[in-house]
């Protein structure tokens, strides 16, 4: 069933064409059928349930999920079946200014801090705590980098003088 196909609803129309077997297979097997079906559409709650039938026996088919299925079948374009991968709020977002705080004023011990923060009954571990305190920390202003690894090195000894970028060449 290999055919030219060229717009994208082409494509989903042969992509339905290739599923459609296992769609009639549950339709003779009785999963999906309807005796009044085929008099009159469903409506309202009645059709719900006909369409989740639907979205069930395709999802057993595929191997995927019930919501799965439903996302792609109620998006609209195929933009809308992903979604976006936002940061998901910590225990400890509600205590960092009080940290921030606290470590501008001095207070860098992370044992403190973190028992500052169990007195004041938050649920945070340890390792948050120090987590956080480190990005506060950052690094220390008169450290070195880290020198060149032997692979760049030999990089910039065989390598071709025209291809160096700028944060590549030696100082």
């Amino acid at each position: 069933m290999s055919k030219s196909v060229g717009s994208p609803d082409d494509k989903l129309d042969a992509s339905v064409d290739c599923h459609m077997p296992a769609c009639s297979g549950a339709l003779t097997a009785g999963v999906l059928t309807d005796t009044n079906y085929s008099e009159r559409p469903p409506r309202g709650r009645r059709a719900a349930a006909v369409a989740t039938a639907y979205a069930r026996a395709i999802a057993r088919h595929l191997g995927w999920g019930l919501i799965t299925v439903l996302r792609y079948a109620n998006a609209a374009r195929w933009q809308d079946t992903f979604r976006e991968n936002r940061p998901r709020p910590s225990r400890l977002d509600p205590y960092k200014p009080y940290l921030e705080r606290r470590f501008a004023e001095g207070c860098t011990s992370v044992t403190h801090l973190h028992n500052e923060l169990l007195a004041d009954n938050a649920s945070v571990t340890y390792q948050m705590v120090r987590a956080h305190i480190a990005t506060l920390r950052g690094t220390p202003a008169g450290t070195r980098s880290r020198p060149p690894t032997v692979r760049l090195v030999t990089g910039w000894l065989t390598g071709h003088p025209t291809t160096l970028t700028e944060e590549a060449e030696p100082a």
